[in-house]
């Protein structure tokens, strides 16, 4: 697992992503991207990751619907279970 500051993930761009999955040798399809505004979504779907919209923090609800988040955790007790499932192909997208 990789995990990356919320700083670094403000500034990551696609192409940074993309360098990331590369140098740890991570396909995309392996991957999700936990984010809380649209941004986060974006830059996830750009280089074929999965977005896990969370809303507890920053966005809302509907601004990461809008955005395309494949799932949604509403609370951080789901976040682990989400992760997994979506990594595991349990839950489809939606």
């Amino acid at each position: 697992m990789v995990r990356v500051t919320r700083e670094a993930v403000a500034a990551a761009s696609p192409e940074l992503l993309a360098h990331i999955l590369s140098q740890q040798d991570i396909p995309p399809s392996h991957s999700v991207m936990v984010g809380d505004r649209r941004y986060d979504i974006s830059r996830a779907h750009a280089v074929g990751i999965r977005g896990l919209g969370v809303h507890w923090d920053y966005g809302a609800r509907d601004e990461l619907e809008t955005a395309g988040a494949d799932q949604l955790a509403e609370a951080t007790a789901d976040l682990a279970r989400t992760v997994r499932s979506m990594v595991s192909g349990e839950l489809s997208a939606s």
